[in-house]
């Protein structure tokens, strides 16, 4: 992927739990993120972590509504993405 771009929006701390051998594990998680201009997309095929996540475009908006973690929204909030 070809991208424009390298300042940083923040840094989000979280907390995520996984199931490792039948217990609930709690596990603090740091997400530096990054706004990136896309100017050319790989076929779905080509990119990484394509076998275990789906590509989807859609207006920030939109995806704002469907993040799961306020974290994420507060990232986009801080990017300027979404008020």
């Amino acid at each position: 992927m070809q991208v424009r771009g390298n300042q940083q929006t923040g840094t989000y701390t979280f907390e995520t739990k996984k199931k490792r051998r039948g217990e609930v594990v709690t596990q603090r998680m740091t997400a530096a993120v990054f706004v990136l201009e896309v100017q050319r997309e790989l076929p779905a095929h080509e990119w990484p972590e394509s076998d275990t996540r789906k590509r989807r475009w859609m207006p920030a908006r939109r995806a704002f509504a469907l993040l799961k973690h306020d974290w994420q929204r507060r990232a986009m909030e801080d990017a300027g993405l979404v008020t």
